[in-house]
C-alpha cells in the first residue's frame, strides 16, 4: 500500500487524546459544528467569510468527505475534535504523494487557550509520523496570527519562510510564515 492509500486508512481514523476525541469529519457534523464556525473572530487571519448557512457547511463537508481530489493525488484528513460535553472545533491535514502534509485548524472560540488545538495537533502528528514516508509536516499562516504561531512552536515546528504580501483580505494584504517539522 502506497502512502496516499495509508493516508486514506488514517481520514478514516478515529483519534483519542486524554482529553479530546477527533472524529473523521462527515456532513453528519455540520449541524453540530455550524455555530462555532460562525464566529467572525476566527476569520481574523484567513480570507474566507464565516458560512453563510448551515447549506453552505453541509455542501462543504460533504465535498472534504470524499477524502481527496478526484484524481487521487492528495488527501483531504479533516477530523472534528470534541471533548466529552461538545465540539471545539476542527483539525485539517493535506498529504501528497511526496510524503508532505500541510496542516490548519480551527479552535472554537469558546475553547481558545485552554491547551486543546495543542493536545489535537499533537494527536495528528503522532499518527502522521507513524508512517515512515511522511517526510514534513507544514503550515502557513498570517503573520499577525501569534497565538497560532505561539502553537506551532510548541509542537516542535519551525519557522521557514516569509511570504511579503501572500493574500489581500479585509481591506489590506497579508504577509505568511511556512512553518515546517521535518522527519
Amino acid at each position: 500500500m502506497d502512502f496516499i492509500a495509508r493516508m486514506r486508512v488514517l481520514a478514516e481514523t478515529v483519534l483519542v487524546t486524554p482529553r479530546l476525541r477527533l472524529e473523521p469529519l462527515t456532513p453528519a457534523h455540520a449541524p453540530e459544528l455550524f455555530d462555532g464556525l460562525r464566529a467572525p473572530a476566527l476569520y481574523a487571519f484567513i480570507p474566507q467569510e464565516p458560512p453563510a448557512s448551515l447549506d453552505h457547511v453541509l455542501a462543504r463537508f460533504e465535498r472534504i468527505s470524499r477524502r481527496g481530489p478526484a484524481d487521487g493525488s492528495a488527501v483531504w484528513l479533516n477530523w472534528a475534535f470534541r471533548t466529552e460535553e461538545h465540539y471545539c472545533g476542527l483539525f485539517e491535514a493535506t498529504a501528497l504523494a511526496d510524503g508532505t502534509v500541510d496542516i490548519a485548524y480551527f479552535v472554537f472560540l469558546p475553547d481558545q487557550r485552554q491547551g486543546l488545538a495543542r493536545e489535537a495537533g499533537a494527536a495528528v502528528m503522532a499518527a502522521l509520523w507513524a508512517d515512515a514516508d511522511t517526510q514534513v509536516i507544514g503550515a502557513s499562516l498570517d503573520t499577525r496570527n501569534e497565538a497560532s504561531a505561539k502553537l506551532l512552536e510548541s509542537l516542535g515546528f519551525t519557522r521557514v519562510a516569509v511570504t511579503e504580501n501572500a493574500d489581500f483580505f479585509g481591506g489590506m494584504a497579508s504577509d505568511e510564515y511556512r512553518y515546517e517539522c521535518r522527519r
